[in-house]
């Protein structure tokens, strides 16, 4: 049986791992391009999440800073 995610779901799931990519790099344990990598190699994702930000745009990238801010405990 295969389960869809509702459109507010997969919000959600990205404004996290947004959140987590973000930490990773402020808290210096990778750079941007650690991540990228981290996402495409292991993870078999097409683009990392910041070359998605980058491709998305500012408003996007803004709407999903949003989304963070309302998910973050």
């Amino acid at each position: 049986m295969t389960t869809r995610l509702s459109a507010e779901d997969v919000e959600v799931l990205i404004g996290l791992v947004r959140a987590e990519v973000n930490r990773i790099v402020d808290e210096k344990v990778g750079t941007i391009e650690d991540v990228d990598i981290g996402a495409r190699v292991g993870l078999r994702w097409p683009l990392g999440p910041f070359e998605l930000m980058n491709k998305s745009g500012i408003a996007e990238a803004a709407k999903w800073a949003n989304v963070i801010m309302l998910t973050m405990p």
